[in-house]
């Protein structure tokens, strides 16, 4: 394609029809244009447009992600990983974890997670259950420390 302005429309149109379905972060975006043929010129274009209409905010997204995650119980470590694979800024990562877990008591987090999965193997060996809670929260996202102190407290009572 040539680096016309009917390109850079044609790119615009397809960032518009792409964020219709679902929203994108800026990266995520360009390299779907990209993929699609338009110019590095073009793809620019079409972001700093989408940009000026307030079509693309990376932080408010990335902060929508990031709350949306946290709500499903996922853990800083999980949720830092998504953001950056949804291609967001580390230090923007960074910023959006600070603002989410500041004020969330992790290991009270970690223990509603774990004993919501610890109903699920009542049948089991204690053994299980505790392996298996243990690599549900870490595969959560949820720091050890947090995870070896929520630990304790669902099994207190239980030898």
């Amino acid at each position: 394609m040539s680096n016309s302005k009917t390109e850079r429309d044609n790119a615009f149109q397809q960032a518009c029809r792409y964020l219709s379905s679902r929203a994108l972060s800026e990266m995520e975006l360009s390299m779907k244009l990209k993929r699609k043929g338009f110019t590095r010129e073009a793809v620019e274009d079409a972001l700093e447009r989408l940009k000026e209409f307030k079509y693309l905010n990376d932080r408010e997204l990335a902060e929508s992600v990031g709350q949306g995650l946290a709500d499903r119980d996922y853990g800083p470590i999980r949720v830092r990983k998504k953001l950056l694979d949804r291609g967001f800024d580390e230090s923007l990562s960074e910023e959006i974890l600070e603002d989410l877990f500041e004020r969330v008591d992790l290991v009270a987090a970690a223990v509603k997670c774990g004993r919501r999965r610890d109903k699920t193997l009542a049948n089991k060996p204690l053994l299980k259950r505790k392996a298996s809670v243990m690599r549900h929260l870490s595969g959560r996202g949820f720091p050890m420390e947090s995870i070896g102190r929520a630990m304790e407290e669902i099994y207190e009572h239980e030898g």
